[in-house]
């Protein structure tokens, strides 16, 4: 092996992705100095150093040592296959097609090569604007990316889709910045050889009743599922907002089955250097996820047939804190929902494919009161306009209030279901949507946030008052609202 050329292309592949060596001294443990001097040849590194570089980037010592030269392949031979296509398009009228075929011809050439282009990483992927759709000029500027709408992020992003929001999340600094300010790069490169699928996920047929258990956010690396009585029940679907996904895969995934998880990848507090590399990971293994994937797919519903009904379920972003964070069709990131035009194709879209469509969006303040800020029910209404039929949001702490809008029921946020950050006392929701061929009932679990944990096994019948009158106004759109305020019998231990 050419130990020159090896460190020399992974000093190339660490600046085309934009990355600090404090951010691969922290994912590696090699000390910054260490690998300062490797770079510059004062230093030689070891054996298990060079494994725990290549596994960082996930790729093999011939992908990095033909990075350079496999970049170069594929852009000679994209541009070569460009300018014949556009000879023959403009040659035979063609015209109107010629930008479909260069991207066809183009993910050929891409898809031949094992080695993640760092360029790809960088804001928007190269694709452009769609002219002609709306862009509010309270939102960031960036690409959508959503089907029928405008693609990607353009090359004008800012390095934060978070700046200027309204929602000034104090003392919650942008994922993947370090104290002293420096920038790092939030999440790998597309794995060009990932296959993507038709993005569609298809749950299997079911008779009777199922029971759609939506929670709250949950730390991946968390010790369990908040305990209720029933976790282990054949007919639920546990809807699970992660956040932090990593390699270090968590008991709780084996602990109910994993045909019975969805889980819901579409948040912009996902990121950390290994979330593709999960992510990727978990497909592979079969688990559901939404959320998370490439611009063609992340758009697409998981749908399952209940009753000969299909119920579907999305997942949508509106907050998005670095650009290359935004899923393109090159490059695995969010389903971005900002520009009115994008939210309504994706909405509409899922909602030809099925009978029923829960839409699940993530914004808002982190650390808000119950009152969700302005831009999370101009997104609400944007979704209940185009075509969904449930709304339940994800990222506050603590629970927001709930409203219908034009019939639809609205949870802004169910609150925390395992989280560091929530505060014991909190009162937050588990939420249980009962389906055969119709809705049959809502069911909402009330708990108690301690030691970071939802619990449900004090009584909270106190709390009768304020929380029906909280909730309310979902009484006018869900024929059956039952709340539960406690539940006895359970013991302390994950199920």
């Amino acid at each position: 092996m050419d130990y020159i050329t090896l460190m020399n292309n992974m000093k190339k592949i660490r600046e085309d992705q934009k990355l600090s060596l404090s951010v691969i001294a922290r994912a590696t443990g090699i000390p910054v100095a260490r690998l300062r001097d490797a770079e510059i040849g004062d230093e030689r590194l070891t054996v298990g150093e060079l494994d725990k570089l290549l596994a960082f980037y996930q790729m093999s010592a011939s992908d990095v040592l033909r990075y350079r030269r496999s970049r170069r392949g594929i852009w000679l031979g994209t541009a070569v296959a460009g300018l014949i296509l556009l000879l023959i398009a403009f040659g035979m009228g063609m015209g109107d097609r010629l930008e479909g075929l260069l991207f066809q011809e183009s993910r050929q050439a891409a898809s031949g090569n094992a080695a993640s282009d760092g360029d790809d990483a960088a804001a928007g992927g190269g694709d452009s604007v769609q002219p002609g759709s709306a862009q509010p000029a309270d939102e960031a500027a960036g690409g959508a990316g959503s089907p029928g709408g405008s693609s990607g992020a353009s090359a004008g992003d800012s390095a934060s889709n978070e700046a200027g929001d309204a929602d000034d999340d104090s003392g919650d600094g942008e994922i993947g910045t370090d104290a002293g300010g420096e920038s790092e790069a939030s999440g790998l490169a597309a794995d060009p050889m990932m296959p993507a699928g038709d993005g569609t996920q298809q749950g299997e047929a079911a008779g009777g009743e199922v029971i759609l258990r939506f929670w709250g956010n949950i730390a991946y690396d968390a010790d369990g599922l908040p305990e209720l009585p029933d976790n282990g029940d054949e007919r639920i679907l546990h809807i699970i907002p992660v956040e932090q996904l990593s390699t270090d895969r968590p008991a709780w995934l084996d602990k109910v089955g994993q045909g019975r998880y969805l889980l819901n990848l579409g948040n912009a507090d996902i990121w950390t250097k290994t979330t593709v590399a999960e992510w990727q990971r978990l497909t592979r293994d079969g688990f559901n996820v939404i959320g998370l994937g490439r611009q063609l797919d992340v758009y697409k519903p998981y749908v399952m047939e209940i009753e000969g009904r299909k119920i579907g379920i999305l997942s949508l972003s509106g907050l998005i804190h670095e650009a290359d964070q935004i899923a393109t069709n090159q490059r695995i990131g969010l389903p971005r929902a900002y520009d009115e035009q994008e939210i309504r194709n994706a909405v509409s879209s899922a909602r030809e494919q099925v009978d029923y469509l829960f839409v699940l969006p993530h914004v808002g303040n982190k650390r808000g009161t119950e009152e969700p800020i302005n831009r999370q029910r101009r997104l609400a209404r944007l979704i209940a306009e185009a075509g969904g039929d449930f709304i339940i949001g994800n990222r506050s702490i603590r629970t927001q209030q709930a409203e219908v809008i034009n019939g639809v029921p609205v949870f802004y946020s169910l609150g925390r279901s395992v989280s560091a950050d929530a505060k014991d006392g909190l009162l937050n929701y588990v939420v249980d949507v009962h389906l055969s061929d119709t809705l049959d009932k809502v069911v909402i679990h009330l708990g108690e946030m301690e030691g970071g944990t939802l619990r449900f096994d004090r009584d909270l019948t106190s709390h009768r008052a304020t929380i029906e009158q909280k909730l309310d106004p979902l009484n006018n759109a869900i024929g059956q609202l039952e709340i539960q305020y406690w539940h006895s019998g359970i013991s302390s231990s994950n199920p």
